[in-house]
């Protein structure tokens, strides 16, 4: 029920210096709106005119509380930019970095002032749907692209959660794949080259303000711990803990990227070359960052252009053949990938990565080359072999050669020439050890002498090789599956070159 009421204030009495309360002139009515908020709202000086406004008020909230009225008709009418100015002050709010809410509120201002939203009811899925179409025409990418589109969709959502409209008109709008269009994919560096790029670093001159010691130095941790620009920017000295069983190193809350402080432990080559690299440094601030990644603007430093100059220096390709570039996140890259070639538990390799989602650990971060998964199908066990002497025919084409040739064998000029030399009659299987159908005895000699009619029997046609499947095209020195009908033009074939 609304109630009407005059506001009281203190005021201290000039006459006798005593605090009086007075009451305003000016009635407020306070009252219950749909949603079951208490609002308090100023009426006028007449009484009889405020009661009439609380009347009206009371009528209005009991309306939209039986669904007959809008209960966000005021949020309708209120400007788009409005919203979005508190949408803005909500992300700060809610503990959200200054650059994040910079860029997610810019985002989605740019999506509302191209397509000239002014009212909620004004947001189109179609107009936001052309607006990024056009952006990815002027040449942006698509993940660029889904990062606007991200950005209004999370403005939306707000205003939802926060009763200012009833529904989302873009939640259906779904991100694009952006592996179709991949602009700037990163790389793991080698070891190789990495102990190239540290050598480069070290004797190379000063870049973007940075010697070149601190340059690697820099690198090193990046690529040890797997921290990034900003969590390598503010580390000081009392990030580190040299002393104890487990040397670390921390990154504090509000410049990681996840918002939790994390501790990585160091490995004790990486614990050395740091105490020889600060003892160069000589009498530091131990709160004052020890790298100068930040200019005195307070903008980041070009640590890309640190990377690319001291690689060329050393004729390693900043950008590869395959497109992917060598940049400073690249050191994380490296980081993570060594994790998996060091035979670190998924789990463990996410943990020290600090991720959320362990698909971006194994599919976005741990690269492996084809020389890792050489290495790891070496560690297989090895198949069975076959018996001594006993060699299998196989046929590319109109050549024949053994199966078991070795891979230089397959590719070599002479090839050709080894089918001619071939007594494949002499040198056939002993027996049918698929065992589908007939007797495992069976001889796959006898089948042939039997004629074309014998080896054409369903029984013979079902005859399989022992030897494991492989599907697709076959690599060199693996051993193909050959039907008895193909069996016998071979020893037609064979023979009639013998005669």
């Amino acid at each position: 029920m609304a109630s009407i009421f005059k506001p009281t204030y203190t005021k201290s009495d000039r006459r006798t210096g005593r605090s009086v309360t007075r009451k305003l002139k000016k009635w407020y009515v306070k009252y219950r709106d749909s949603e079951g908020v208490l609002r308090k709202v100023p009426g006028f000086t007449d009484k009889a005119a405020t009661q009439q406004l609380a009347a009206k008020l009371e009528r209005e909230a009991e309306m939209g509380r039986m669904g007959i009225v809008d209960p966000f008709e005021r949020h309708r009418k209120k400007r788009i930019s409005d919203h979005l100015t508190d949408f803005e002050n909500h992300l700060r709010d809610n503990g959200d970095s200054e650059q994040h809410v910079r860029l997610t509120t810019d985002r989605a201002s740019a999506i509302l002032t191209s397509c000239e939203f002014v009212l909620i009811d004004d947001i189109s899925p179609g107009a936001v749907e052309s607006f990024l179409a056009e952006f990815r025409a002027r040449g942006r990418s698509i993940q660029t692209s889904n990062h606007y589109l991200r950005a209004i969709k999370q403005f939306c959502r707000w205003l939802v959660t926060d009763r200012r409209t009833s529904d989302n008109r873009i939640a259906h709008l779904k991100m694009l794949n952006v592996k179709t269009d991949r602009r700037h994919d990163r790389r793991a560096l080698s070891a190789d080259e990495f102990a190239t790029l540290i050598e480069s670093a070290e004797t190379g001159p000063s870049v973007e303000g940075v010697l070149g010691s601190d340059r690697a130095m820099l690198y090193i941790l990046a690529a040890w711990t797997g921290f990034r620009r900003k969590e390598l920017s503010s580390l000081t000295f009392r990030s580190f803990k040299f002393d104890g069983e487990l040397p670390t190193v921390r990154v504090q809350a509000s410049y990681s990227k996840r918002r939790r402080t994390d501790s990585i432990p160091l490995h004790p080559v990486v614990v050395n070359r740091l105490r020889a690299w600060l003892e160069t440094k000589g009498d530091i601030d131990r709160d004052q960052p020890l790298f100068a990644l930040r200019t005195a603007g307070g903008h980041f430093r070009k640590t890309a252009k640190m990377m690319r100059l001291d690689l060329e220096r050393q004729g390693i390709l900043y950008v590869d053949e395959d497109g992917l570039y060598a940049d400073f996140h690249s050191n994380r890259h490296t980081f993570i990938s060594n994790l998996g070639k060091a035979g670190v538990s998924p789990k463990m390799a996410q943990t020290l990565a600090r991720h959320s989602d362990i698909n971006l650990t194994m599919n976005t971060y741990t690269h492996l080359g084809l020389r890792d998964q050489a290495a790891a199908v070496q560690n297989l066990p090895a198949p069975p072999k076959s018996p001594a002497g006993e060699l299998r025919a196989t046929r590319t084409g109109d050549v024949h050669v053994p199966a078991h040739v070795p891979p230089s064998d397959l590719s070599s000029p002479n090839l050709a020439p080894l089918g001619d030399k071939l007594d494949l009659g002499n040198q056939l299987p002993a027996r049918n050890e698929s065992g589908i159908g007939g007797s495992r005895g069976a001889n796959w000699r006898e089948l042939s002498d039997r004629g074309s009619d014998a080896v054409r029997s369903p029984i013979a046609r079902r005859t399989r090789s022992s030897e494991p499947r492989v599907g697709g095209s076959s690599p060199s020195g693996c051993t193909l599956i050959t039907s008895t009908r193909r069996l016998d033009r071979t020893l037609v074939h064979s023979r009639r070159r013998i005669s």
